[in-house]
Parts: structure tokens; sequence; C-alpha cells
């Protein structure tokens, strides 16, 4: 019970990369907050986790700034604390067309993520500890999906590093990972639609949320500005070919 008595949110917390990180920190001791705009799935998490242990859930689209805001604040005064962040939630990597421009792609992504990070870590300052975990993807060292979506992920990239350094005497860690194809309900619907997706290598939610539980325990108390690609090595195989 590593995360006993710390308190942690989990944006998209009620499907793929989320859930699984959810079940995982709960199963350490964590209380989860659950933050999800989708009620019918935040539903049947709350439902399947809660006999694991702590789980609280808030329905919320965080593609708006005071539904950001509104979220965070009404952690801070149930719970009067916020020992674990994880930056889970944004757009797919492919839009319908003309539902997403590329300005509205990294407000929805990149400008969610720091703003939730910018909310939370004042918190974290004043208590003198905290975690935050950002899923950044492989798209933002190789490429992929759409050209928003890579910027966006490259920028989450780059505020991780800047924040860990912000943070780092404040005993605030900010890291994150890069997942490649990961079998996920959103990621099968994509990958019926590319051919280029189904021959990826494709890896587990659980796999994810192993790398996000093990940085936000205390056993990666050394580790921060770190990102982590899980993507089974695939990106390596992008690569151009050395030249001679």
């Amino acid at each position: 019970m590593e995360l006993e008595g710390r308190i942690a949110i989990v944006t998209g917390g009620a499907s793929g990369i989320g859930y699984a990180t959810s079940r995982r920190l709960i199963l350490a001791g964590a209380s989860v907050w659950i933050v999800d705009m989708d009620k019918e799935s935040t539903a049947q998490a709350a439902d399947s986790l809660g006999p694991l242990g702590r789980v609280h859930t808030f329905i919320a689209d965080l593609g708006g700034s005071d539904n950001r805001q509104r979220v965070i604040a009404h952690i801070v005064r149930e719970c009067e604390r916020i020992d674990i962040l994880v930056n889970n939630a944004g757009p797919a990597a492919i839009s319908p067309a003309g539902q997403a421009s590329f300005t509205v792609g990294i407000s929805q992504s990149l400008g969610m993520t720091g703003e939730l990070c910018r909310l939370v870590s004042p918190i974290m300052v004043s208590q003198n500890q905290g975690s935050i975990v950002n899923v950044a993807s492989i798209a933002a060292m190789v490429g992929g999906g759409s050209d928003w979506y890579s910027a966006a992920k490259a920028g989450i990239v780059g505020l991780t590093i800047h924040l860990a350094g912000e943070l780092s005497s404040h005993n605030v860690r900010v890291n994150a990972v890069a997942p490649g194809v990961i079998d996920t309900p959103r990621t099968r619907i994509l990958r019926r639609q590319q051919a280029d997706l189904a021959t990826e290598t494709i890896g587990s939610a659980d796999e994810v949320a192993g790398v996000i539980a093990f940085l936000v325990g205390d056993d990666a108390s050394h580790v921060t500005g770190t990102v982590v690609p899980i993507d089974g090595g695939s990106h390596f195989a992008r690569r151009p070919a050395e030249r001679t």
C-alpha cells in the first residue's frame, strides 16, 4: 500500500489508460478521483473499482478552463490536498474532418494539460510534496496522428521538462509517458480507420499504467523531468536510416 493516504486525480480516468491507471493507484492505496466527461463510463468505472478501495468521480468536460478550475477547487475543498495528478484526458489523435482546427486541437490537448499543472502545482508546493505525470505520445518524437496532435504532445514533453526544473526544489516531481499504439476503445476505432496503425506493435493499457504507478510512487522519488517511451521499441523502426 505504497500510496496509502494520498489523493490522486486521473483525468479521462473512466476508460483505457485512465481506467487502468486509476485501478493501479487504488490498489496501491491511493484515494482516486476519476474525472471524465462520459457519465456512463464513469459510473461503470466507479462500480468496478469501488470494491477495491476509495474511488470518487467528477463529471466534467475539461476542454473548458472554467471546468478545470471547478474540478480542482472541488477536490481541494473535499480533501484539503492533492498528492498526484495524472493528466491523461485529451482529444483523439485524429478528429473527424472539420471538428478540430489546429488551434483548437492544441488548446484542448496542450492547453488542458498545462492549465491543470498550473492549478495543481501551487497546492503541491504548499505541501512540499507531489507528483505529476503527463500522458504525451510517441508522436511527440516521431510524428503521427495529425499535425496538431504531434505538436501538442511535443509541447507536453517540453512542459514536463520545464516544470520538473521549476518545481524540483519544492519536492514536486513532474514526469511524462509517451505511449505508442495502445489497445484501448479509442485506438480500436482508429485502427479500423487507418491501415498503417494495424501494423504497429500494440501495447496494453496496463503496461502504461504500471509505468505511471511507478513514476508517482516512492521508488521513483529521485526521478523527475523524465519522458518514458512505451511503444515496444517501434519508434526505432520509424527513424530514418543512417547515411553512410
